[in-house]
């Protein structure tokens, strides 16, 4: 219990409420609501408020061209698979087929799980955000005109945030470009997208046959809990069954506190619950769920009555999502040292992130960093281990010098960090380098390599990845003389 409240209480280093999302979520959503109040079209605003949401959802890139390429590609996504999930016409066999499909392309660069989620809540008859008045294409294209809204307010500065110069390799990026070498097995992304298919098969066609309702939510539950790594799955599912379950009970009671408002006192609602959200994702995942789940409940079921026993058959089936999505780790295509690679550097870069967070603070360095450093010398410890379990490997020597160089680096770093601080800029400083480290965590975990291009495969430009990072702030660019031997 108490491991759980600590994953549930953890945030980010140098985490933050960003305010400039939170102006941007209130434009998304406030302005396609309160133009269907005023044209008296309520649905319409409601459906391009939804688009707008799950569009703006996305972290925006820092420089301008890959940020005008995320968005693009997102909306043209998201209104395929909306598309998609209405043209199935709820028939259990097209469904399965176009889901599967999607979950086993997730691993081409620039697309996720959202668009899944837009297919699932698309599909009619699964009480979802189909098409209530209105034609099909009518309902396509105000979902399309919510999207290419959101995207444009992402795409301004002061809402998306400063843009940044292209690295070298985001400068190459030219939006898919999808290669065969993320088909190449066994990585940890074509394995989560095979865990991800079977799961989707699997729980969708057991509740469609058991009329569960609700069934969309498990989905969710498995969609945003099952991740690459087993430690990310872990706190992953942590963080989301507690602020969804709290999230659901908060919902059903705006719900039943609504029922009989007027509409523009529940499209208020959706934009202050959105506004605390969407911020919240960066400042600890599992706060923003509390609020997410309003945003979604109201929006996709307002007009419907919900009451207790909804609430809970929500949380239950988010918890069977959830569950389903830790067997699948130990039963679909176990993971071995590969996958505990891509966990073994977030561990690295978040425990030292949060080292160098520590000793920003009041106090000296060392009497403010006392858990913090045993946990960045355990990760550290942890890849020495991981490069040892390599060392005999045939084809590994590669892996195993850039594991042999980080974990050098791991002692440049906390030297560093627990160096007394001199002018307030050098505060400043560790704050910078822990907020570095912590994005970084977050880019491995979401899969999408963005500063090291070339033919490698996924785990070896996450090292190269990690090491570059590493390498610009440590200022070492030769790594350790040692060799796989010497573990």
């Amino acid at each position: 219990m108490r491991r759980g409240t600590s994953v549930y209480l953890g945030r980010d280093p140098d985490a933050r409420f960003q305010w400039n999302i939170a102006a941007a979520t209130v434009l998304v959503l406030a302005a396609p609501l309160t133009a269907g109040l005023l044209t008296g079209r309520t649905a319409d605003g409601l459906n391009a408020a939804l688009a707008g949401w799950l569009t703006a959802i996305a972290v925006p890139q820092p420089a301008l061209g890959a940020r005008f390429r995320q968005y693009l590609i997102r909306v043209v996504l998201l209104e395929g698979c909306t598309a998609i999930g209405i043209a199935t016409g709820g028939h259990l066999w097209a469904v399965l087929l176009s889901s599967a499909v999607l979950a086993l392309c997730i691993p081409v660069r620039n697309f996720a799980a959202t668009p899944l989620i837009c297919l699932i809540i698309a599909v009619p008859g699964a009480g979802s955000a189909g098409p209530a008045t209105g034609s099909a294409g009518e309902h396509l294209t105000v979902f399309a005109i919510g999207c290419v809204w959101a995207a444009l307010v992402m795409l301004m500065p002061v809402f998306g945030g400063r843009y940044q110069a292209a690295t070298t390799a985001q400068a190459g990026d030219r939006g898919f470009r999808p290669t065969l070498a993320w088909l190449r097995p066994p990585t940890p992304k074509v394995r989560f997208a095979v865990r991800l298919c079977v799961c989707f098969l699997i729980a969708y066609t057991a509740m469609d046959l058991l009329n569960v309702p609700h069934a969309s939510w498990a989905l969710v539950g498995i969609l945003t809990t099952l991740r690459p790594a087993w430690g990310d799955t872990v706190s992953r599912i942590v963080k989301r069954l507690v602020g969804m379950a709290v999230g659901c009970v908060l919902a059903g009671a705006l719900l039943l506190a609504t029922r009989g408002a007027p509409e523009a006192v529940v499209f208020a609602i959706i934009v202050v619950c959105g506004a605390l959200a969407r911020p919240m994702r960066g400042f600890n995942y599992g706060y923003w769920p509390i609020f997410a789940s309003p945003v979604l409940l109201l929006m996709i079921e307002q007009g419907t009555a919900l009451g207790p026993a909804d609430v809970a058959l929500r949380v239950v089936n988010n918890a069977l999502g959830a569950a389903l999505a830790l067997a699948a780790i130990f039963l679909i295509w176990p993971s071995r040292a590969d996958s505990r690679i891509t966990g073994a550097l977030t561990e690295v870069l978040r425990a030292h992130a949060t080292l160098f967070a520590a000793s920003a603070g009041p106090g000296t360095p060392s009497a403010a960093t006392g858990g913090a450093l045993e946990r960045a010398l355990a990760s550290q410890r942890h890849v020495e281990s991981l490069a040892g379990h390599l060392g005999d490997r045939p084809g590994r020597s590669a892996i195993v010098r850039e594991l042999l160089r980080i974990h050098h680096m791991s002692d440049q770093l906390r030297e560093r960090a627990l160096e007394p601080l001199g002018d307030p800029a050098d505060e400043k400083r560790r704050r910078v380098i822990a907020h570095r480290l912590s994005a970084h965590a977050d880019h491995l975990e979401s899969g999408e390599p963005k500063t090291v291009s070339g033919p490698q495969n996924e785990i070896e430009r996450s090292l190269a990845e990690t090491s570059a990072v590493l390498i610009d702030i440590t200022g070492d660019a030769e790594g350790p003389r040692a060799t796989p031997r010497s573990v």
